[in-house]
């Protein structure tokens, strides 16, 4: 009997450890979550920048766009979730920009057929 009830100690206290174990575990991914989704964003941010060092005008119009975007998103009933995204997704949209040759982006007139 004196020998079940250590068991029964022991086990309940490896339980208890695992729990523990558990939670120091699952706050451990919540963290590292959190650090990749900034590391995400920043990430896209930066995507979506790249192309305002080429085009001066496109700095403003990726703000434009993201405000335009979260506004569309929520009249057409997006979650919260779903426009936070549009806008963290928005400023990608010109990043096609970035491998253009600058006599390109910026030539002031109508692109020929070749360019």
């Amino acid at each position: 009997v004196t020998q079940r009830i250590t068991n029964m100690l022991e086990i309940r206290l490896l339980h208890s450890q695992v729990r523990d174990q558990n939670l120091i575990l699952e706050e451990k991914v919540k963290m590292r979550t959190r650090e990749l989704e900034e590391i995400r964003q920043e990430v896209v941010l930066r995507l979506g920048r790249a192309a305002e060092y080429r085009d001066n005008e496109t700095g403003m119009h990726v703000i434009r766009m993201s405000r335009l975007s979260v506004k569309l998103a929520k009249e057409i009933g997006l979650t919260d979730e779903a426009c936070q995204l549009m806008l963290q997704a928005s400023p990608m949209h010109n990043v096609g920009k970035i491998g253009i040759p600058e006599e390109i982006l910026l030539k002031p007139g109508k692109l020929n057929e070749k360019e």
